[in-house]
């Protein structure tokens, strides 16, 4: 629906229900099931605003297969900590979050490993003739995804991410006009029934405040007669 004459759905703007955020102009999220979706990552250009959360200690013990007891004690927080959510926008127009240290502010840049990009390339191709990841099976662009970021150092933040609205948003090709807006007018008999009711109301109240007022009295000339 649109909500004035000379409006039409193309111009509207729709919302991201995962973002809340609002789509570019003429896109439309689809609500259609269409399966396996495609993983789609887009580069981020804008950092556009950032809440900080309060995090519980981390487990005890890994919740992913792919990292060892050794090295998950290496990295883990046993402490709350802080951690900064930023929403920031990606070349295709869509909204993402992003998480990082609270002390990081995009003018920073992304930290990098130390180690050489060789080293990491060698790594993320026997991890992907392994197929021990999470991704070895999907359709590439995972795949490309890490090897790009292998290629570039690892950064951290990452420059780019999985954008999910490119999976589910289309483009309004086309409309018509399904019906005219009907204009809301006062219901006459319904507006005269309320204005009897309301007047009937009143003429009730004021016979009950009669009433109290000469109970009052009567009782007001009883006390002083005491």
């Amino acid at each position: 629906m649109t909500a004035q004459e000379g409006e039409h759905p193309s111009e509207l703007g729709h919302f991201d229900p995962n973002t809340g955020r609002k789509l570019p102009t003429g896109e439309y999220w689809c609500w259609t099931e269409h399966g396996r979706p495609r993983l789609i990552y887009r580069e981020i250009v804008e950092w556009v605003d950032r809440v900080v959360e309060e995090q519980p200690p981390d487990p005890e013990e890994p919740d992913e297969a792919w990292i060892t007891p050794e090295q998950w004690r290496r990295i883990r927080d046993p402490d709350i900590y802080l951690t900064a959510i930023w929403g920031v926008r990606l070349v295709c127009g869509h909204f993402g979050t992003v998480r990082t240290d609270v002390r990081w502010a995009p003018e920073d840049g992304p930290d990098f490993a130390s180690e050489s990009v060789s080293k990491f390339r060698q790594a993320v191709k026997e991890a992907w003739a392994s197929e021990e990841v999470l991704g070895a099976a999907d359709d590439g662009s995972t795949r490309a995804h890490i090897d790009r970021l292998a290629v570039q150092g690892w950064p951290w933040p990452e420059p780019e991410l999985e954008c999910r609205a490119c999976v589910a948003v289309r483009w309004i090709s086309g409309y018509r006009l399904v019906e005219e807006r009907i204009p809301c007018t006062p219901n006459v008999a319904t507006s005269q029934l309320s204005r009897r009711r309301l007047v009937a109301r009143l003429e009730a109240a004021e016979r009950r405040i009669h009433r109290l007022q000469r109970q009052f009295g009567r009782t007001t000339e009883s006390r002083y007669d005491s």
